[in-house]
């Protein structure tokens, strides 16, 4: 037995169901997940949004319980926990993310610790300088190998490339034409496929536009060939009949798409290792062209013909 039950006006949940990434116990149709916890106000938040969902049905949203004491924290140790608590999803349901995002936008308060909505440009500047910060550094690492020699080489386009899509969203910020439609709701971090998990870790959830789900549901796609296009034949238009997107909307879509966050993402790992793992990380030049073309096809076809100011991508 986990030492958090004694905090918890509740019997002890009846089996163990796993340990990794952290450890789930259950009873009956309930079930229990012990978090490391961190942030208090965020994590009031989180019991709040949870029970939001709860409360419109999606019961395998988890959500941070009360102790016995009334609070959302308990310490054992050193260490300090959240117990959570959700349901199965219901598989005779079918969830997908306009439902999701629309329940999401229904929730009744403000949100200020997980918002993210308007951030975008604060956060993606703050990211530049980061990187900019690293560059900098490993510009001046000796011996230079050959994985360190093409991020030399690659960073300053990809950073034009980060520059430009802070252009292109402050022009679509400016530009307004927004639409109820344009409402903050709930939305991943990063969105992969969680609603397909049997459980959504409230933890995963921020406020935000609802194309920030969309972007990332859209973004390993353009690596490929054609799955982009029998992809959003099926996601996207079904999206689209259910929540239609904006000209604001369709411009911050393309904006987030052009932000090369997963570039970044690599970039980090690089960072982490010291740029030694090159069996194992590499920079995907041949593949961000053809991410850059999908791209540019998308724009041309799918945004271009929605109702637009006239933004231009001629240096794309």
């Amino acid at each position: 037995m986990h030492p958090i039950f004694l905090y918890y006006p509740m019997d002890v949940p009846s089996k163990q169901v796993s340990e990794l990434p952290f450890p789930i116990f259950q009873e009956g149709e309930h079930y229990f997940f012990i978090l490391p916890a961190e942030n208090e106000k965020v994590i009031q938040e989180m019991h709040v949004i949870g029970q939001f969902f709860h409360y419109h049905q999606w019961y395998h949203v988890m959500f941070p319980l009360l102790n016995s004491h009334q609070q959302l924290i308990t310490p054992i140790g050193k260490d300090k926990y959240m117990l959570c608590y959700a349901r199965k999803k219901n598989p005779n349901f079918t969830y997908d993310l306009a439902q999701f995002h629309k329940v999401g936008s229904l929730f009744p308060y403000q949100v200020t610790n997980m918002n993210h909505y308007g951030n975008w440009k604060k956060l993606w500047i703050q990211k530049i300088d980061q990187h900019e910060a690293m560059y900098q550094k490993f510009m001046q690492h000796r011996p230079v190998n050959g994985l360190l020699r093409e991020y030399i080489d690659f960073f300053p386009y990809v950073l034009g490339v980060a520059e430009n899509a802070i252009q292109y969203l402050t022009v679509t910020e400016k530009a307004g034409n927004f639409t109820g439609n344009d409402q903050s709701t709930f939305t991943f971090g990063r969105y992969n496929n969680q609603l397909e998990s049997e459980f959504i870790n409230v933890s995963e959830l921020v406020a935000d536009h609802p194309v920030r789900d969309i972007a990332e549901w859209m973004r390993p796609q353009l690596f490929a060939e054609q799955r982009l296009y029998e992809g959003w034949n099926s996601f996207g238009r079904s999206y689209i009949e259910q929540i239609p997107l904006s000209s604001f909307g369709w411009n911050l879509l393309f904006s987030r798409l052009l932000f090369p966050i997963h570039i970044f993402d690599i970039f980090e790992k690089l960072y982490e290792n010291n740029f030694e793992l090159t069996h194992f990380y590499y920079l995907p030049i041949d593949e961000y062209e053809r991410y850059e073309k999908n791209l540019q096809y998308f724009f041309s076809t799918a945004i271009e013909q929605q109702e637009r100011d006239g933004i231009q991508l001629d240096w794309l």
